[in-house]
């Protein structure tokens, strides 16, 4: 049985992230975690718009995802010009 208590976790590396998070721009920053989100959404409309428009086949689900993604870019970084 493993004790979580008893773990010692690294600390080179949430040093490391710290330091990394310090030193990222907060819009760059607000930007990558809404990012996360953003391209969730429109990669799943974009392959729900394909799968009702009766595009079946892996290569256009693959390219709607791609497409949802790349087009997340631009509305994240808008989002986050919005909130800041």
């Amino acid at each position: 049985m493993i004790h979580l208590k008893d773990t010692v976790l690294p600390t080179a590396y949430s040093s490391a992230a710290n330091a990394l998070s310090e030193r990222m721009n907060p819009k760059l920053r607000l930007t990558s975690i809404l990012y996360s989100i953003v391209a969730s959404a429109f990669a799943g409309g974009a392959v729900t718009a394909a799968l009702v428009l009766g595009y079946v086949d892996a290569r256009a689900i693959i390219v709607a995802v791609v497409a949802g993604a790349i087009a997340a870019l631009p509305a994240s970084y808008l989002i986050a010009k919005q909130l800041s």
